[in-house]
């Protein structure tokens, strides 16, 4: 690592901790490509939302979020592998296209199989988002279109 350059996560060393990390990278690069690292039946669930069933239903709502905010980036801080499941404690962070910037950090727990996810789970508590993000993160993961 360069003097100048960020810190580098503790990364476990195996086949799905290279899964999940690489699909953490593509955060920055929207809702298509994440959708390329998650299994067709991919069940996916946050908080205390409604679990989501599927790659469509999973990128459907990604594209949503990506409407609102400029950038989403998710780093990882530290992932733990035992086998095909995952650990990461992660920071995300959004800018909303308008508003201040905000941070969330979170525990994700990922299972891969076949170097695809096809279990997706982000811990954290929705009052960790401020107030008028969390009426939209509601009404986005509602809606169905």
């Amino acid at each position: 690592m360069d003097a100048g350059g960020p810190a580098q996560p503790d990364r476990a060393g195996g086949v799905s901790a290279a899964a999940v990390g690489d699909f953490l990278e593509r955060f920055s690069g929207g809702p298509e490509a994440l959708a390329s690292r998650l299994d067709a039946d991919v069940l996916y669930r946050a908080a205390d939302l409604e679990p989501l069933r599927g790659r469509l239903a999973v990128e459907r709502l990604w594209r949503r979020l990506f409407r609102s905010y400029a950038v989403i980036e998710v780093s990882p801080v530290l992932m733990v592998e035992d086998g095909d499941i995952v650990l990461a404690r992660q920071r995300q962070t959004f800018r909303p296209v308008s508003g201040e910037p905000f941070e969330l950090n979170s525990i994700a727990v990922f299972v891969v199989r076949d170097g695809r996810i096809v279990d997706w789970r982000d811990v954290f508590a929705p009052g960790d988002l401020p107030a008028d993000h969390e009426a939209l993160w509601r009404r986005l993961w509602r809606a169905r279109w």
